[in-house]
């Protein structure tokens, strides 16, 4: 038979990992609600991707690494643009 002081400390072990439990799910939250943060403002800065020609160009002339993220997307954005562009023209072209 389990006697008081191994309940008690039975208790206290599993209150004590419970503690550790709620602490890091409350900061797996905090985190959560940072990464949701930021995210929404990388979608926000996603919406401007416009670039000139030159731009395009000197983008795809350096390393895709170098490149941040905001300018990545527009040089996507930009070469499926005109690769659509081009497959249309032809497809017109040729009936």
């Amino acid at each position: 038979m389990v006697n008081n002081d191994e309940m008690r400390q039975r208790q206290e072990t599993i209150a004590h990992e419970l503690s550790k439990i709620m602490k890091r799910q409350q900061q797996l939250e905090t985190t959560n609600e940072c990464l949701q943060d930021k995210a929404i403002d990388i979608r926000r800065s996603l919406t401007d991707v416009d670039l000139t020609d030159s731009q395009y160009q000197q983008l795809q002339l350096m390393n895709q690494d170098d490149i941040p993220l905001k300018d990545f997307v527009a040089v996507c954005t930009m070469y499926m643009f005109v690769f659509l562009s081009l497959h249309l023209k032809c497809t017109c072209t040729h009936g």
